[in-house]
């Protein structure tokens, strides 16, 4: 610490003090102002004074601190020399203000390498969301969350706080229920009441799922006997249709049903072209006496 001395005088007027005069101290591990005074001051009047005495006055005003070396004043305290209320022990910041700590890391701001507000590791200067963490941003749009005026953490276009299958694109709606495919217990993209994953026919059109089987498909689909005709065209179910070693058109899984079935159809189609005939026949007699009839009028 720098000594102050002030108005120092030799109580015996032999002159200036100089190096190497006594002066008492009582303590040895602080410097003070010391004042001394002429023996002809009007104060010392009246007052003993052993020869060669000398009078001190000291102006310790912090007796219980340890003030070097940080006592430049010489009034016995620990100095402040930026004036913040921190004296210079304890000063993390001389000459600025350690009161200011806008980040409140105890580090001044005037000593500050870093000032970051709202402790989210980004610097004031380069902070984009200010009073937020920058490190959030759960969609990954480079807009922290807390200014993010559209968090889509799925990226589908619909903001989490009205995404109605989070995690999952909401536009995906292959059977349009309204329900995102995502979050969807059963996709039935025909609508035929069979979902997705058990439908053997996934392209039915079905208004109401009744002309389908369990399986989704319709008889129009289905080839139940794996012959390449669908059942709905099936000459002989269970057999392969393609089958007919007499070529008769009658596949031999079923040939004998299909014989007795194909005979009894020639029969009511005999039978009903006979009908046919006897009703064509008699519109023509009838037809033919009223014309006749008719000439006979004529001529009478």
């Amino acid at each position: 610490g720098k000594i102050v001395w002030k108005y120092i005088s030799p109580i015996n007027n032999l002159g200036i003090m100089t190096q190497g005069d006594s002066i008492f101290s009582g303590n040895g591990n602080k410097v003070f102002k010391v004042t001394r005074h002429l023996a002809t001051e009007p104060a010392l009047k009246g007052r003993d004074l052993i020869p060669q005495g000398y009078i001190e006055i000291w102006e310790d005003n912090c007796p219980n601190e340890e003030s070097i070396p940080y006592d430049i004043d010489g009034d016995g305290c620990i100095d402040d020399t930026d004036e913040d209320g921190i004296d210079d022990s304890m000063d993390l910041c001389q000459g600025f203000d350690d009161n200011l700590d806008v980040d409140g890391d105890n580090v001044p701001d005037d000593c500050d390498d870093i000032i970051d507000s709202d402790g989210d590791g980004v610097a004031n200067l380069n902070d984009d969301c200010e009073g937020y963490d920058d490190n959030i941003d759960q969609d990954n749009d480079t807009i922290p969350d807390g200014c993010d005026s559209l968090i889509d953490s799925d990226d589908d276009g619909v903001g989490d706080n009205i995404d109605a299958c989070d995690g999952s694109d909401d536009n995906l709606d292959v059977d349009n229920d309204s329900i995102p495919d995502g979050c969807d217990q059963l996709i039935d993209a025909d609508n035929d009441g069979i979902a997705d994953d058990f439908d053997s026919c996934p392209m039915t059109v079905s208004s109401n799922g009744s002309d389908v089987d369990s399986n989704g498909c319709s008889l129009s689909q289905l080839d139940s006997d794996d012959d390449g005709v669908s059942d709905f065209a099936d000459e002989c179910p269970n057999f392969d249709d393609n089958i007919d070693i007499n070529e008769n058109k009658i596949p031999d899984g079923c040939e004998t049903l299909l014989e007795e079935s194909r005979e009894t159809k020639d029969v009511n189609s005999s039978h009903d072209t006979l009908v046919s005939n006897y009703i064509i026949g008699g519109l023509i007699i009838v037809v033919i006496a009223l014309f006749m009839r008719k000439i006979q009028s004529d001529n009478s």
